[in-house]
């Protein structure tokens, strides 16, 4: 009798585990301090042709990636204040720059319409926003790739949304920030 009832137990146990969400559920938000007054929110397909993050080899070349950022870095990474980035495959926040934070959650602001780029492309889109102070960054896993969500800390405003995928990846930006394609 105990062999039969440790058995269910033990079964029971394994399709509770087994139970659990299909879809991925990593969530991670940093609050950074820029370090210049204004922050750049960027897209590109391929970091080698992105204005200064060409030169920051901390993100992969030939890859699209979305990254968050500043001038005013240290000379290590060529004055590029990189405060969180992500791949279809990773995520990094900045140890120094970011600290754990939320941000308040306020009412979508207005965004403009989805940049896409492809792995690979000599292509990109940047988003620069100024004033903005604090800012919350949050990082999702979502099927197959990450999502990335930019807001102001103290105010919740969204600056920007986008999300890496295999292959490629878009980014919308808030319409209050400057936006370039370089």
């Amino acid at each position: 009798m105990r062999l039969l009832i440790s058995t269910l137990v033990g079964l029971a146990a394994l399709a509770a585990a087994g139970a659990g969400s299909a879809g991925p559920a990593a969530v991670e938000t940093r609050a950074c301090t820029p370090r210049e007054i204004s922050v750049n929110i960027q897209i590109l397909g391929d970091r080698n042709y992105g204005w200064r993050l060409g030169r920051y080899s901390a993100i992969p070349p030939r890859t699209t990636a979305i990254a968050v950022w500043s001038n005013a870095g240290p000379a290590a990474t060529d004055g590029v204040a990189a405060y969180a980035w992500v791949t279809r495959t990773r995520s990094v926040f900045s140890s120094t720059l970011c600290s754990s934070g939320r941000a308040f959650r306020s009412p979508t602001g207005t965004l403009s319409a989805p940049v896409r780029v492809q792995d690979r492309w000599f292509f990109g889109r940047k988003f620069t926003c100024v004033s903005t102070g604090r800012i919350a960054v949050e990082i999702r896993d979502v099927t197959g790739g990450k999502r990335i969500t930019v807001r102001v800390q103290r105010t919740g405003k969204l600056l920007a949304v986008g999300e890496v995928k295999p292959g490629g990846g878009w980014l919308r930006g808030s319409t209050s920030c400057r936006d370039s394609d370089r």
